[in-house]
């Protein structure tokens, strides 16, 4: 009889958490990242996770790293959960739409 390979339950995930953290914006403890990432991975899904940090990426760029939060400190703080920040309304645009 012929066996079909088992696939490690553990390598999709890493591959996953390879994709997230060449996208976190402070790459700072990369084990414990990847612990929480796991932990993670069990209230959300990879996509949730990838967007989520695409967006605080973009959000911090340019500003002071010391306010950055790690990977870790973020995903245990199920920052994905997070609501985006409404963008800076155009205050000129605003009061001609009012006139």
């Amino acid at each position: 009889a012929v066996s079909k390979p088992v696939e490690n339950a553990v390598s999709k995930p890493l591959g996953d958490f390879d994709a997230f953290w060449d996208e976190v914006p402070r790459k700072e403890g990369k084990g414990d990242a990847r612990k929480a990432y796991a932990k993670a991975l069990t209230k959300t899904d990879h996509a949730t996770l990838l967007r989520a940090i695409r967006d605080y990426a973009q959000r911090r760029a340019g500003k002071d790293e010391q306010y950055t939060k790690t990977p870790a400190a973020w995903l245990n703080a199920e920052r994905w959960t997070d609501q985006p920040a409404a963008p800076p309304s155009d205050l000129h645009t605003l009061i001609d739409a009012m006139l």
